[in-house]
């Protein structure tokens, strides 16, 4: 300890040393320990005594636990150890006990902000997705009570596979975790005369308090009983249950890893294991093996393997082998198995390493670990290499990987997204991303700005831009206006532009303001599930706060995420892009587009509206249907449109994907747009032939007055694209639009905007 430390911390540092010892401890040992002077300790001690029980025995100064319970304080670094053990707690997918779940809650009130946020979202996503059981709570209170109180109770118990149901009357002793599986145990004797037992608390079906008081024994050693017990569970004369471990990497795990008292492990000639251990009962493993995954074999007792083999073709999940599985994996079964358990990703089993999916990618070139040889290395073993390389997060998740899998892998939400979300849980994040994160959780949105300013862009407006929670009606429609269309200065022209048209077309909307939270698909992308579920909840949230007949954005993702993951998470309502709104609406919006733009026009499809959702025709008829468009197609367009470069958390990822890239692909872009719209100068060079020299000269001149536009449909894309045309040589000419803006320019709305 330092001598600089403050008051406050030595008060609470000699707090917890006074709770740490049985015995006590002097005032020397204490001062050594704080690295102060005696006299200080003794003054500390004097002040601590006005909050906290302190007992002075002889020389020695202690706190009694039983009659005080510590407030928790905690360090910025214990608030994250805690944060991390309760959130593995809750990814175990068991059912949460209320008591749990309360406990979770109160220590989520001593872990520091903003992990102490995340934690509660994750409570009550948990307690939603794992209603009440409200026997099973019953079981629990009066154990506690009995186990507090030091009464007898009286339990029903129906063991693992048996049929028959035993009572038993017993005093509880303590509580602990199981050594293999997610239950836990009550430990206690049994006034039958049975001596000790263990009971596995979910297979008591039934608890009632007796009269009876017992004396709990003062000498009880935790470590010895439980010592003693798990050798009655596992082992004298019990059935042998013997596996083989072939990976390995597993092998090395189950070598440095005592899962059993009496267990035994003999090393394989092949570097795996074979492992063994007598068990009273060997259906208690099963959850436990399956866990393992595919390089676990089970060789004894046969009807075990045939147990296993039957719930597997019953419920899915992996094939256990019964037979030698030659194929072996650094990395661990539970990430494999997770991309087998997705929807059509067991087709990553018939990759055929045909370069399609790196070829495609736009980063590839700049991959240490473009997707196929991703795939090689899972395959070969060898995937812990991938995740000691940062290059996946050069992956923007545009999906044409995806598009063009002859084998239809799900190579984005799949490989990629899951190796993003193994990155992250191991800390190999970039900064910039880890801070967009952050935000994220904090503000609700990855610019860290303030919830209350999201609906700044509306004000002022005229006529006033209904929210939701002012207005307190019913609308037809919900405009979801998502992050950067609220906060980025040049994104709010475009937002502007929307809200004015449908004030033209008059239609009855309104938006959430301050009660909106980011989407959250491009930060699932970006590999953080957990934040997503918790933004998307939010949104649920208010969006059960009000009526409405459906959902309009102007973001694809958001649309994306509406679309297709809310749904998944009970979150479910009409959605629509803008452009698939307005072209519906053309007929009312032809009479008002009355001003002729004179404009070449290259439109750049979103990877999250085209690619991935299929919608292609919808913003085209728009950009058509304006007098004086003339509309033209990149090299790269439709289902083969060139990604922007901000998905997948590339938006907040430029600097880490330019040192790696030396480009950026918003300049790429740039690129096509002006050699498709004639901003490169290419389609204004005047003819060879000299009869019409003047004539071509003319038409020459017409064109030089046109102006050459890319056109967009996504938030992100405005300004990504704007900085990459002051990057770019010579393209100063093109002109950055989004659809709206080109609409309410026909349509001269665009009342004071630039």
């Amino acid at each position: 300890m330092s001598a600089g430390m403050s008051r406050a911390l030595r008060l609470q540092r000699l707090e917890e040393l006074l709770l740490t010892s049985c015995d006590g401890r002097t005032s020397q040992e204490l001062a050594s320990m704080l690295d102060v002077h005696r006299t200080t300790v003794w003054r500390d001690i004097a002040e601590l005594s006005s909050q906290v029980p302190v007992q002075q025995v002889g020389d020695r100064y202690l706190i009694d636990r039983r009659d005080y319970l510590s407030n928790v304080r905690l360090n910025k670094g214990e608030s994250l150890m805690l944060y991390l053990a309760l959130r593995r707690m809750l990814r175990r997918g068991s059912k949460l006990p209320p008591m749990m779940a309360r406990a979770m809650e109160k220590l989520s009130l001593a872990i520091r902000h903003p992990s102490s946020v995340q934690l509660a979202e994750s409570i009550q996503i948990a307690q939603r997705e794992q209603p009440t059981d409200v026997e099973r709570a019953k079981v629990w209170e009066v154990l506690l009570q009995g186990w507090m109180e030091w009464i007898t109770v009286r339990i029903r118990y129906q063991g693992y596979g048996r049929t028959v149901v035993e009572e038993h009357e017993i005093e509880p002793y303590f509580f602990e975790p199981a050594l293999l599986t997610e239950g836990v145990y009550l430990v206690g004797r049994c006034r039958q005369g049975t001596g000790l037992r263990m009971f596995e608390v979910e297979r008591i079906l039934s608890a009632s308090l007796t009269t009876r008081r017992f004396e709990r024994p003062e000498d009880i050693v935790v470590d010895q009983m439980l010592k003693h017990l798990w050798g009655i569970l596992y082992g004298e004369g019990m059935i042998e249950v013997r596996l083989r471990f072939h990976d390995p990497v597993l092998a090395e795990r189950v070598r440095k890893t005592v899962w059993l008292p009496t267990q035994e492990v003999r090393d394989l000639a092949d570097g795996g294991v074979e492992w063994s251990a007598q068990v009273s009962d060997p259906f208690e493993l099963v959850p436990w093996i399956r866990g393992w995954g595919p390089d676990c074999e089970v060789l004894e007792p046969p009807d075990l393997s045939q147990s296993i083999t039957q719930i597997e073709r019953e419920y899915g999940g992996v094939t256990m082998t019964t037979a030698l599985h030659t194929r072996t994996a650094s990395f661990s079964q539970s990430f494999y198995q997770s991309l087998l358990d997705m929807l059509d990703g067991e087709r990553i089993r018939i990759c055929l390493q045909c370069s399609s999916c790196s070829g495609i990618c736009p980063h590839g070139l700049a991959m240490e670990y473009h997707p196929r040889k991703m795939i090689a290395a899972l395959r070969a073993g060898v995937f812990d290499a991938v995740l000691g390389s940062d290059s996946i997060w050069m992956c923007v998740s545009c999906y044409a990987c995806t598009e063009v899998c002859p084998a239809k892998i799900p190579v984005t939400v799949g490989l990629m997204t899951r190796t993003k979300e193994e990155m992250l849980l191991s800390g190999n994040v970039p900064p910039e991303l880890q801070e967009a994160l952050e935000r994220s959780q904090r503000y609700g949105n990855p610019l860290g700005e303030s919830p209350r300013k999201r609906a700044d862009w509306a004000k002022d407006f005229k006529p006033e831009i209904p929210i939701m929670a002012r207005a307190n009606r019913p609308v037809d429609v919900l405009w979801f206006v998502g992050d950067y269309a609220s906060y980025h200065p040049r994104v709010q022209h475009s937002t502007r532009a929307f809200a004015r048209i449908l004030q033209a077309l008059g239609v009855d909307f309104g938006i959430l303001g301050p009660e909106e939270q980011s989407d959250g698909d491009s930060q699932r992308m970006a590999g953080e599930r957990g934040l997503f579920e918790m933004l998307a909840t939010k949104n649920g949230q208010a969006f059960a706060k009000y009526r409405f007949s459906e959902i309009v954005t102007t973001d694809p993702h958001a649309y994306n995420a509406l679309s297709n993951e809310y749904p998944k998470l009970g979150v479910s309502y009409p959605v629509r892009h803008y452009t698939q709104f307005l072209a519906e609406r053309l007929p009312d919006l032809k009479p008002q587009m009355k001003q002729e733009l004179s404009a070449t026009v290259a439109f750049h499809d979103p990877c999250y509206l085209g690619r991935v959702n299929g919608v292609f025709e919808e913003p085209r008829q728009l950009l058509r249907a304006i007098p004086g468009v003339e509309l033209v197609e990149m090299s790269h367009y439709r289902e083969n449109s060139l990604c922007c470069g901000a998905g997948g958390g590339g938006m907040w990822l430029d600097g880490f994907q330019w040192e790696k890239a030396g480009v950026r692909l918003s300049e790429w872009r740039i690129g096509e747009a002006m050699r498709a719209s004639g901003a490169d100068g290419a389609s204004l060079r005047p003819p060879v032939p000299a009869k019409k020299r003047r004539a071509k000269a003319a038409q020459v001149a017409r064109e030089q007055e046109r102006d050459r536009i890319l056109a967009v449909a996504c938030p992100y894309e405005a300004p990504r694209f704007e900085d990459a045309v002051k990057m770019v040589p010579g393209a100063d000419k093109l002109l950055v639009k989004d659809i709206a803006e080109l609409l309410a320019d026909c349509m001269g709305l665009q009342r004071g905007e630039p």
